[in-house]
């Protein structure tokens, strides 16, 4: 039977032998890693200095998020775009419960890094954590402990006992911003019945696009509980204030969460375009920043004056971003951002924060984590799209045409605030449930 916020379908029931064993299996497989693996990796991390003495404690579930007095709400986000939708929704929450109290949940350093940046600019925000390890009775301890009027996990974080937990303690949770690539729904696909029984237990499920909602059902939503919710990234800080046209810098470009072997290509290319655009530098934004380090190496073994975006200013060729929060600086400067996985045969990563910032967009073939986006920027005019073996020439081409550059940033933008709202709705959704959940535990006393 469901709890009393009905998070289980007729005739799905999650209490079925079959269900308890993969449950148990999962856990079998969880807690030998988490033993075996994940604790003595963060000991010698600390004992190297590498990280904090409460990271461990954070991981094993023995740390409580802070406390608040409004409606607690928990979201969990964890790489730092799906952060940055996290953030869109807990200032649209603000507005909409003022005295809520919001917690930010993730699971790496980057994602708390970003989190603790959001925390500084919106005072809702009263803690920022890493998600226990997903163990059954550790999630359970935590959620209780942080006693959660709501749960949004952000994308694709569907971690089983953090669902399960929140339906064992009748918290209502929901997957906001939902995305489901091709690839990922087919590894779900492989494990149906367990995701099926997992899902099961989200109150609602808010998918960016169509193919998302239709590929959640295909791993086993109920259909009936997934709706077109829109995309929390349109809404991310940036858009408010027009692009000052006057500070860019036309010759820079920017290659912007960027995977193994773009950073190589790109040098390739700004190495060959150099001689005849002497104004012409490239900045370097690897998608994980631990890499930054390896891509300086490779910048400096071509003989480019090469800096970290760490290490202050000073003359270079080629920057390479090595904290969290600075490309965004970046793309608000850039005549042209590159955008990061879409040659490299990693489905893209999204080109919003460029075409918030009027950059001049340009993209690969390899899309499929944001198909709709790039669809939505090819409509409006706002992309440029080649391959590795053309970009060279792409660039040149852009680089010496001004107005071309300046009307596909112009035409990004324009697309980029075309789709805000998702998270005024989600955060009303969100609201609604714990009303309703408010004056259902108020008339059973």
């Amino acid at each position: 039977m469901a709890g009393r916020h009905g998070v289980t379908a007729p005739g799905r029931e999650t209490t079925d032998a079959g269900t308890s064993a993969l449950f148990l299996l999962y856990d079998l497989l969880v807690g030998a890693a988490v033993a075996l693996l994940l604790v003595p990796w963060e000991l010698a991390r600390r004992m190297a200095g590498r990280t904090g003495p409460d990271v461990l404690r954070q991981r094993l579930g023995e740390t409580v998020p802070g406390d608040g007095t409004g409606p607690r709400i928990l979201i969990h986000a964890v790489s730092v775009g799906e952060m940055a939708g996290a953030g869109s929704l807990a200032c649209a929450l603000a507005r909409r419960i003022p005295n809520a109290s919001i917690q930010l949940a993730t699971g790496n350093r980057d994602g708390l890094a970003a989190a603790e940046r959001l925390r500084e600019r919106q005072p809702a925000i009263r803690s920022v954590s890493l998600i226990p390890w997903d163990r059954a009775r550790a999630m359970r301890n935590w959620v209780r402990r942080s006693r959660p009027d709501f749960v949004a996990v952000v994308e694709t974080e569907i971690w089983p006992n953090l669902f399960r937990a929140c339906a064992e303690l009748s918290v209502p949770i929901a997957i906001v911003n939902g995305r489901m690539p091709p690839r990922e729904a087919g590894r779900y696909r492989l494990a149906g019945p367990f995701f099926r029984r997992i899902l099961d237990r989200a109150a609602w499920i808010e998918a960016q696009t169509e193919d998302d909602r239709r590929r959640f059902v295909a791993i086993g939503a109920d259909p009936a509980r997934v709706t077109v919710g829109g995309n929390l990234k349109f809404d991310a800080a940036g858009g408010e204030t027009e692009p000052d046209e006057g500070d860019r810098d036309e010759g820079l470009v920017v290659g912007g969460s960027t995977h193994p072997p773009e950073e190589r290509l790109l040098l390739e290319v700004f190495g060959t375009l150099r001689a005849g655009n002497p104004s012409m530098r490239l900045a370097l934004a690897p998608r994980r920043i631990a890499r930054a380090r390896s891509v300086a190496r490779q910048a400096r073994a071509r003989g480019f004056r090469t800096a970290r975006g760490s290490e202050g200013t000073g003359a270079w060729d080629v920057l390479v971003v090595d904290r969290i929060g600075g490309l965004a600086p970046l793309y608000a400067r850039a005549g042209i951002a590159v955008v990061g996985g879409t040659f490299a045969d990693r489905g893209g990563q999204s080109p919003l924060e460029a075409a918030r910032s009027a950059c001049a967009i340009v993209a690969g073939p390899s899309r499929g984590n944001f198909a709709e986006v790039f669809a939505g920027l090819e409509g409006a005019g706002a992309v440029e799209s080649t391959d590795g073996d053309r970009l060279g020439a792409c660039l040149a081409s852009l680089l010496a045409d001004r107005e071309r550059r300046r009307e596909l940033g112009r035409r990004a933008r324009e697309f980029s605030l075309s789709g805000r709202g998702a998270a005024a709705r989600c955060a009303d959704r969100i609201a609604s449930s714990i009303a309703a959940t408010t004056t259902e535990r108020d008339g059973a006393r």
